[in-house]
């Protein structure tokens, strides 16, 4: 079926609402949409991204929190209270995203969709900003609740011809898959960052994420990966300092801050990358994946959720100017 965007946009709200109600004995509304760059965006405190793919589009959904208004649904979530985000609570972050994202799917796939979700990412850190792309339209939604305002971020896109999987099956993975899986991922961040931006990258020994405070970053581009088999996501992040010089040398120009749009090298980063590793994901290892559109974060020391059953691998990268991570997330 031709997808119907409006349909997920108010799946989305309404899952949204009606998990608040449910989890957190909490009335929300949902507000009219706009497209974003209408309003200034505002900053949050906390965040779930996540990767929506289907047989006609490709997308990704964020849900921004301020963190009082989020640290008082927590507290209606939990039974108690909550005056702080962190490690110790975030897994209750990544069970509401999880919830809503879950419910929302169960609804559009019902309806035909065939909607596959990623795994979410939840974010907290210092005030975080989500940018307006010139790569894509995104709409906002509003949420009222008696608390303030939180907001959807919708990024939705109809698959070219070129872009569409046929006759998608599931498979079993064996171990021998999963190791295999990372390696696409290097390779084409290593010929990525080569090509654009005349940087030799190295990376380093890989490590299993264990915690969100063991990675912190300025800013991130993150994209999610779904397919019969398996989910998972990809997120490239930098160092202000580091991703500064990685611009400089990309676009020709020096730069020492980060002026509207230059976010967006972020987001063509990854889709030169993971065009790359699609292509060996897909072509020589069979796995028939697809891949979400990216979502940049920029902020003050960002940490990302680890979740229980997921299994992130964290892979430094070293270079000329400086190292950065690529994490690559997988169920």
């Amino acid at each position: 079926m031709a997808i119907n965007i409006q349909q997920i946009f108010d799946k989305v709200a309404e899952s949204t609402i009606k998990t608040l109600q449910v989890m957190c004995k909490t009335e929300a509304t949902q507000e009219d949409a706009y497209e974003k760059g209408v309003e200034p965006a505002l900053p949050f405190d906390i965040a779930g991204l996540i990767g929506i793919t289907s047989a006609t589009a490709r997308g990704s959904v964020g849900i921004y929190f301020q963190k009082e208004i989020y640290l008082e649904l927590l507290t209606q979530m939990l039974g108690e209270s909550v005056t702080k985000i962190d490690k110790t609570n975030e897994d209750a972050a990544a069970e509401l995203m999880n919830i809503i994202f879950g419910d929302a799917k169960l609804a559009l796939n019902q309806q035909g969709h065939n909607i596959q979700m990623a795994i979410p990412n939840v974010l907290r850190g210092g005030k975080m900003i989500s940018p307006e792309s010139k790569l894509q339209k995104m709409v906002v939604i509003p949420i009222k609740t008696k608390m303030g305002r939180f907001f959807l971020e919708f990024a939705l896109n109809p698959l070219k011809d070129s872009e569409k999987i046929k006759d998608s099956k599931s498979r079993t993975l064996t171990n021998a898959d999963r190791a295999a899986f990372f390696k696409p991922f290097v390779d084409g961040t290593i010929g990525a960052l080569k090509v654009q931006c005349g940087i030799d990258a190295s990376p380093g020994s890989p490590s299993a994420k264990t915690s969100s405070d063991s990675v912190s970053y300025d800013i991130a581009g993150f994209i999610g990966i779904t397919s019969e088999s398996l989910n998972g996501s990809y997120t490239l992040s930098f160092k202000k300092d580091v991703y500064l010089k990685l611009v400089s040398k990309m676009l020709g120009e020096e730069f020492t801050e980060l002026p509207p749009g230059l976010e967006d090298a972020v987001a063509e980063l990854l889709n030169i990358i993971l065009g790359s590793a699609k292509v060996v994901l897909n072509d020589q290892q069979g796995h028939s994946i697809q891949m979400a559109l990216p979502t940049l974060i920029y902020g003050d020391t960002i940490r990302s959720n680890t979740q229980a059953g997921k299994t992130t691998i964290v892979i430094p990268f070293y270079s000329d100017v400086g190292r950065f991570n690529v994490e690559v997330t997988m169920s």
